[in-house]
């Protein structure tokens, strides 16, 4: 009982780790008055990596170029392939949770838990993003979170409870 417990608040933890991320990420946008970019695929590495990188993209180009500022002051840093950014803690993974057939507010999902084109985003100055999507987060038991974010800009946690997102 208490290594379900455990594992429970390392996996809220984590989810409570990306959000505080990504809006780390549009406070960083809006005080540069510059595109920040996130990325859950930087690289050769795919969501199931379990990495993700946000960073200040000058050139608005949506790569990571020389010059451009890395890590966009995520929490908890890590360099993985080259590049800093965040890391989820050993068995969470960015996936869909078995038995979702929609994700939050119904979007679609995808098979690697990451419903942005290219698993990418821009974060501009005013801190709307570029489309809205979802970031579903699942741990080794199957529990499952997604954090949802609007064109707006604003994200909300969801639990998945084996039928419907609340």
């Amino acid at each position: 009982m208490i290594n379900s417990y455990r594992e429970a608040q390392r996996t809220r933890g984590a989810v409570m780790q990306v959000q505080l991320a990504l809006n780390i990420a549009k406070n960083r946008a809006a005080a540069m008055n510059q595109v920040v970019r996130v990325d859950f695929a930087p690289g050769a590495l795919t969501p199931a990596a379990g990495f993700f990188t946000a960073y200040v993209d000058l050139n608005r180009d949506g790569t990571l170029d020389a010059g451009e500022i890395e890590a966009a002051a995520l929490p908890n840093t890590v360099k993985r392939s080259g590049m800093l950014g965040y890391e989820l803690p050993t068995g969470i993974s960015f996936d869909q949770p078995n038995g979702a057939s929609t994700g939050p507010y119904g979007m679609a999902t995808t098979s690697d838990g990451v419903t942005f084109t290219n698993d990418a985003f821009s974060i501009f100055p005013d801190g709307t993003v570029g489309e809205a999507g979802h970031i579903a987060i699942r741990d080794q038991t199957d529990r499952s979170y997604a954090i949802a974010l609007t064109v707006g800009g604003s994200t909300r946690a969801f639990y998945f409870d084996g039928s419907e997102w609340k």
